[in-house]
């Protein structure tokens, strides 16, 4: 079967297009475990079938990482995208920080990965033939220690008080829970790292995530996949770390310093841009673009 040719319909069996993005080597500082763990189609399927226990039939070949590295704002890109078959297009998020912000950002993900595939379908949106689209599903994988009560989170309850507008997007929210699952597997996982980091401070970060491993193959959580790479993960996983800080520190450096004039006026037109296109408030659009607050009165004197 071609991987160019556009499907007749979207149940029809045929496979989900691969999409090419611009992908920098895997095993590169900048990448999580989270995408470490689901770019194997093994933790691919594991997950898939956490979502979607009734399903049967889908098997590992089924599944194609469509994850979006080509971006539309500076800065942002979203850690998980699969496609399975033609049929359903999965996006999923990991994040230790809380934030409804989220779905901003995903909606962004997911037009920008369904104008991917109308490019690789070689499908026409401004044709009087409507074009062809996967389902979609939203997911944020919360891993941190707030408590969120929600399973679900809406663009227009949490922006625009529950008053219907000419866009939404649903996000689902999954939290810690009790089963075995290889979703709860990585949140328990990522918690253990957390607080290992504080037990032994930053210093000691290849202590930390030996110890990790230990307690975590201990408790049966992603042993397996520990095992298969705990020899090169921890040297990956302290640099991940490092990479973490000094883009911390580099940000707090940069706002504490001005914004270049060119930057600004990029994020300038970000924010007009999501007041448009979504019709946020000039204070929403600085939140789901991070802006820090002690800034926004500077770009608010812009607008």
């Amino acid at each position: 079967m071609d991987d160019n040719k556009v499907t007749n319909g979207i149940d029809n069996g045929q496979p989900f297009p691969k999409l090419e993005f611009e992908r920098e080597p895997f095993r590169n500082v900048k990448d999580s475990v989270f995408k470490w763990l689901f770019a194997d189609s093994k933790y691919l399927l594991q997950m898939y079938q956490t979502l979607h226990p009734e399903d049967k039939e889908t098997t590992a070949d089924d599944l194609d990482l469509v994850t979006l590295e080509t971006v539309i704002i500076k800065d942002i890109h979203n850690d998980l995208g699969f496609a399975v078959g033609s049929k359903l297009l999965v996006l999923a998020e990991a994040q230790s920080t809380w934030s409804v912000n989220i779905i901003v950002r995903s909606f962004f993900y997911l037009a920008r990965t369904y104008q991917k595939y109308l490019e690789r379908t070689h499908q026409d949106f401004y044709s009087s033939k409507a074009v062809e689209l996967p389902r979609a599903e939203l997911y944020v994988i919360y891993t941190g220690n707030s408590k969120v009560t929600k399973d679900e989170i809406t663009l227009s309850e949490e922006f625009f008080s529950g008053v219907p507008c000419a866009v939404d997007a649903r996000v689902k929210v999954i939290v810690e829970g009790a089963g075995h699952d290889i979703i709860n597997q990585y949140i328990l996982f990522s918690k253990v790292i957390d607080e290992q980091i504080k037990i032994h401070g930053r210093e000691h970060k290849a202590e930390a995530v030996r110890e990790t491993f230990r307690i975590c193959k201990d408790r049966n959580i992603l042993k397996e996949f520990i095992e298969s790479h705990e020899k090169e993960a921890v040297d990956i996983m302290v640099q991940l770390y490092d990479q973490r800080e000094a883009v911390e520190n580099y940000g707090k450096s940069q706002y504490a310093e001005g914004k270049a004039e060119g930057e600004t006026a990029t994020m300038l037109g970000n924010i007009k841009n999501l007041m448009v296109n979504m019709k946020l408030t000039a204070e929403q659009a600085m939140q789901a673009l991070g802006i820090p607050t002690a800034e926004q009165s500077r770009y608010q004197a812009m607008l």
